[in-house]
């Protein structure tokens, strides 16, 4: 380590010899020391340019790179948007696809409950409309016979009031199977409208008890569990207040035991 000192000693010796004698030859010829300090100028001068010219580049290059991660990064959000846009306009048709599907089988099958309603409606008019063709046409063949002096008027009438009789009943079920027990919506559904009333719940005692006892319990455990979080907080607290009054006290004080009166 010594001699390898003692090399860069005389190394740098050396060196300044070599310049002294160099100075000093050049102090003997003015024309030579001109012409080398031209030298070292336009040597200066061309090194500077050139460290500037390399700087433009470097600079001027990375700004183009700049330029060109910007664009690329705007394109990417444009892109980016395009696929949003085109995602949002799929799901708005995959959205509109499957509400038009409910609704459709939503109306085809209303349309079917209309159109059971409705048949099941006029089957039963039907009925009703064949139950007054075959008692009028009783009622005719009764009159022909009681006309005819085949039957007597008390028969006829007897005979012909039972199916009067009956023929009413009918109507009257039919008018109210329709208009008071069966459902507006439902062909095989009946309503009984709160008829009925609402069905009451049976009360436990022992069931509601151990409820209370539940509630009670967790009532007692969440009280304890805010009362201990309230003096955690309020206890982190104080401790922080603390903290920062002996850190406000401690940046304080060389002031103040620096300051002279005048000053205070």
């Amino acid at each position: 380590m010594t001699n390898l000192n003692q090399i860069i000693d005389y190394t740098k010796l050396f060196q300044d010899v070599e310049l002294a004698t160099a100075v000093g030859q050049l102090k003997q010829n003015p024309a030579e020391l001109q012409q080398f300090l031209q030298d070292q100028q336009g040597k200066i001068y061309s090194d500077v340019t050139k460290q500037k010219d390399s700087t433009f580049q470097k600079v001027y290059g990375d700004l183009n790179r700049a330029s060109d991660a910007q664009k690329a990064i705007l394109m990417l959000d444009k892109r980016n948007q395009e696929l949003v846009n085109i995602q949002q306009q799929v799901y708005e048709n995959q959205e509109k696809s499957a509400s038009d599907i409910t609704e459709d089988k939503n109306l085809s099958g209303r349309k079917y409950e209309m159109n059971q309603w409705s048949v099941n409606n006029k089957k039963d008019t039907l009925f009703v409309f064949s139950a007054l063709f075959i008692l009028l046409s009783f009622l005719i063949l009764l009159t022909v016979l009681w006309r005819m002096g085949m039957l007597s008027a008390g028969l006829s009438g007897g005979l012909a009031l039972p199916l009067i009789i009956f023929f009413i009943l009918i109507v009257i079920y039919r008018a109210n199977a329709t208009n008071v027990w069966r459902d507006k919506r439902y062909w095989n559904r009946r309503t009984f409208a709160g008829k009925y009333g609402k069905i009451p719940l049976p009360l436990c005692p022992g069931s509601l008890s151990g409820i209370e006892s539940d509630i009670q319990s967790g009532l007692s455990s969440f009280r304890q569990t805010v009362a201990q979080d309230i003096s955690s907080i309020a206890q982190s607290v104080s401790t922080g207040v603390q903290n920062t009054a002996t850190s406000v006290e401690g940046a304080v004080s060389p002031y103040t035991q620096n300051a002279t009166p005048a000053s205070i």
